[in-house]
């Protein structure tokens, strides 16, 4: 399947004159996350108490599900979309999951003549997570683990005052007893102060920042580096320093960031699994394009705003790619003996395009890259249909379908080039906040299939068991994850969040 440059404009092209046609129908809706779907008021009002303690404004209202009164817990309203994708990050960093709806705000109640309380708050909460990982497999490298087991610790400070207007979020992350010492490591995820003054919000200091609305890949997010001995699904994200002044208009909130200090991505070590014949040497530094090297000054802009129930967003960025290439060190029989990252300067300007119309939700994602003498586009477009009150039930089933796409064929780095994503996501809407997410992305072109399967399930007030399964088959060798071919594996998280 080929779509080549001038189509993909024309597709756009298409979609953008969709909106303006759209914009006549513009609503007040505003985005929400939505917790959970209850058939009783108890069991909301319990989770929306648990949700308040952790310091989120939340919501508790009675909606029509199937033709029956069904109670929805939402945190929000939010201004912007990306304000409520922060907010969901905080949600599983705590051990809830949350979709991103649009509701009608509730009216804003009259101001009483009395004197307001203080409205200082901390919070602190966190997770302490044990991770037993299991391949079925023998490695292919005699230095190489069979299976591990680890401990990470994520606490959280939240700080707020000025009615929530302004903020401070400390987010220390660290990992330890992995065989692999590369992934022994610690990370401060975020040390944030955010401000808002009226129409405009700054924020400095280190922090995440998600853009992405596809389910298999995030192209547009540019900003933060991936933690790639986490989790190959690269939704783990390194800490950034920067500075991020916001601005907010009718016509749409403007986002300009400053980036001072570049992340280098993190590799598996020696005995670690995951990883090809050649071990990433991070012990050493790695190679830049830029004479500034990881102090090269980065920035990116960034408009968003929504017509209608389409969200859409617009973002340029500037400076040194987070996507490393490598280049091979010899030894001295001239044979290689090691890798060291390559990160050459970048120019990316990025498109989303989000809609969420009824049980449908459509999604967009493009980039179009200069890197070197060499432009490519990468897209992925697809939808997720929710089938609401499942076997009339309070669960809901989700079809997930995505195609992805880069114009630079077999010559990409990566292994999703000519690929489509099917998934089934199935939502059970209880007070455990159980959910399973299956995903397969099948190769078009040479075949292979990369699977994912994702369970998790509240345990108590303070528990969350999570199961995990990643394996590949009809590998080719040529095809980038046939280095990872013996490294099927099946892990278990048993998480206490406080």
């Amino acid at each position: 399947m080929c779509i080549n440059r001038v189509a993909l404009i024309n597709i756009v092209a298409a979609i953008m004159m969709f909106f303006v046609a759209a914009a006549v129908q513009a609503n007040n809706k505003v985005p929400y996350l939505q917790v959970g779907v209850f058939s009783d008021k108890a069991t909301a009002k319990k989770i929306l108490q648990q949700l308040e303690k952790n310091g989120f404004n939340v919501e508790q209202r009675t909606v029509d599900v199937i033709g029956r009164p069904a109670e929805v817990v939402l945190v929000g309203p939010f201004e912007r979309t990306s304000q409520a994708l922060y907010d969901q990050q905080r949600l599983r960093d705590i051990g809830w999951s949350a979709a991103v709806k649009r509701f009608s705000p509730k009216p804003k109640p009259k101001p009483k003549a009395i004197p307001k309380p203080s409205t200082f708050r901390t919070t602190i909460s966190g997770s302490l997570t044990a991770e037993r990982r299991m391949f079925f497999d023998d490695p292919l490298y005699a230095e190489q683990h069979g299976s591990t087991t680890s401990l990470a610790i994520q606490p959280e400070l939240y700080i707020s005052w000025n009615d929530r207007k302004s903020s401070l979020t400390f987010v220390p992350f660290v990992r330890v007893g992995d065989q692999d010492e590369e992934r022994n490591h610690a990370d401060v995820r975020e040390l944030m102060w955010i401000n808002a003054m009226g129409d405009w919000e700054v924020r400095l200091g280190i922090g995440k920042v998600f853009w992405g609305v596809t389910e298999s890949l995030h192209l547009v997010d540019v900003i933060n580096q991936i933690d790639l001995v986490e989790n190959l699904d690269r939704e783990e994200k390194l800490g950034q320093p920067m500075f991020n002044l916001n601005r907010f208009t009718d016509w749409g909130t403007w986002e300009l960031f400053v980036l001072p200090l570049f992340r280098e991505q993190t590799f598996a070590g020696v005995n670690g699994r995951l990883r090809g014949p050649l071990v990433i040497n991070t012990a050493q530094d790695a190679l830049y394009e830029s004479d500034e090297k990881d102090k090269h000054m980065d920035w990116a802009v960034r408009w968003s705003h929504y017509i209608g129930d389409w969200d859409i967003g617009l973002s340029h960025f500037s400076g040194t790619s987070r996507v490393p290439g490598f280049v091979p060190v010899l030894n001295s029989f001239g044979q290689p003996e090691y890798l060291l990252p390559l990160y050459n300067l970048i120019e990316q300007t990025g498109l989303t395009l989000q809609a969420l119309l009824g049980d449908w939700a459509w999604k967009f994602e493009a980039t179009s890259t200069k890197e070197k003498d060499q432009r490519y586009t990468q897209a992925i477009i697809g939808f997720e249909y929710t089938h609401v009150g499942l076997l009339d039930s309070s669960m809901d089933l989700g079809l997930l379908l995505e195609y992805l796409y880069d114009d630079r064929g077999e010559f990409a780095p990566g292994p999703f080039e000519d690929d489509v994503m099917l998934g089934l996501r199935w939502v059970f809407n209880d007070m455990q906040s159980s959910e399973i997410l299956v995903g397969v992305i099948s190769d078009l072109d040479g075949g292979a299939i990369s699977t994912t399967i994702e369970a998790s399930r509240r345990l108590g007030q303070s528990w969350r068991l999570g199961l995990e399964y990643r394996g590949t088959s009809s590998l080719e060798s040529m095809d980038p994850l046939y280095m990872f071919r013996n490294d099927d594996y099946f892990q278990v998280k048993l998480g206490y969040f406080f």
